[in-house]
């Protein structure tokens, strides 16, 4: 209703910004967003701030497909900002984006992933990526494979 009636649309964002739980705080203040176009910024900061990692990925994954790629680009700092021993959640969050990134960000995920220690994760991120790799980026992305010391997870990412 608040799209009928700016006054209802102030009202709908005090009561937005009073809902406890983030997920849904961040949820209405993205609808939201269509009549404050800042509050897209406070929702992803509202985000970033869950202490839940399956909650802070769950409601940036679902915001993603209506997000433009500055924010995305933000989303891509929250997934890089933990410690590789704390991916699990993380890397899902990264994963979540690879079909909405531009070339300019699938370079700083490659970036990423080559600078990651652990060659599993690299060949989990590598599979996943491949199929959203402009033709471009499959050679550096092959060149990341080729230097995974542990040579069945080198066969593996070079044959996935």
């Amino acid at each position: 209703m608040a799209r009928y009636w700016p006054k209802e649309q102030a009202k709908a964002l005090e009561v937005a910004r009073e809902i406890e739980q983030e997920y849904y705080r961040v949820k209405m203040l993205w609808e939201l967003a269509v009549y404050f176009p800042e509050l897209k910024e406070e929702a992803i900061e509202i985000a970033r701030s869950i202490k839940e990692e399956g909650t802070r990925r769950r409601v940036l994954s679902d915001l993603l497909p209506q997000m433009p790629q500055q924010l995305i680009s933000k989303v891509l700092d929250i997934a890089f900002s933990l410690p590789e021993s704390q991916r699990f959640e993380p890397s899902r969050l990264l994963i979540a984006t690879f079909p909405y990134l531009l070339p300019e960000l699938i370079v700083r995920v490659l970036e990423k992933i080559c600078s990651m220690k652990d060659s599993y994760e690299k060949v989990n991120l590598l599979e996943e990526l491949a199929p959203h790799l402009p033709s471009e980026l499959i050679e550096p992305a092959l060149n990341i494979a080729r230097k995974i010391d542990d040579e069945w997870t080198q066969a593996r990412a070079l044959s996935g």
